[in-house]
């Protein structure tokens, strides 16, 4: 079961960006690299330095994430799900972003942990629950960043195992669900 810690009070800069969660239709897959921090507060302040280049300068000193995926599989939550992160350009307002942390600098280079790939199969799981559809950041298309050449999350983050495996644990869980309430197959 995935667990995630409520690190909002520490990570949120307190503005308002409030959205109906009905209205959320996406659940958006980004990778970035351990310079920023490996947990949702250390990517938060990373993302309060709004100068020129900087993580915040594109968010206005907002953390862009609301769910971040540490190394060990921890999912720290950054924004309120109602929240309107700044992690997609013009796909904000209807998605939710999830970011997964790499180990290392050159995170391109290596894949999610195990705890991280399971984390996230279970989030999405309950996204897809509710209805959100599963992309990539840079799958969304034109608008989703200002950078042409980016690839996030990148081909060692694979999107269509990843909505495989939460299609397979949906049906099991259906699966489970009818058993316990003592229907034959």
């Amino acid at each position: 079961m995935v667990r995630v810690l409520d690190q909002i009070k520490r990570c949120d800069d307190g503005k308002t960006r409030e959205r109906r969660l009905d209205r959320v239709d996406k659940v958006v897959i980004h990778k970035i690299g351990a310079s920023l921090g490996t947990t949702g507060p250390e990517i938060a302040d990373a993302f309060r330095d709004t100068r020129k280049y900087q993580a915040g300068y594109y968010t206005g000193g907002q953390v862009a994430y609301h769910l971040v995926i540490r190394p060990d599989g921890i999912v720290d939550q950054c924004l309120h799900l109602t929240d309107t992160g700044a992690h997609a350009a013009r796909f904000n307002l209807k998605s939710i972003g999830v970011a997964i942390v790499a180990e290392h600098e050159h995170f391109s280079e290596y894949p999610p942990t195990g705890e991280q790939w399971l984390a996230l199969i279970e989030l999405c799981v309950i996204f897809r629950d509710m209805g959100m559809t599963i992309h990539g950041h840079t799958e969304l298309g034109k608008g989703a960043t200002s950078d042409p050449k980016k690839v996030c999350p990148g081909p060692l983050v694979p999107l269509d195992d990843l909505r495989s495996e939460v299609a397979l644990m949906r049906e099991s869980k259906v699966l489970e669900k009818m058993r316990e309430a003592g229907l034959v197959l």
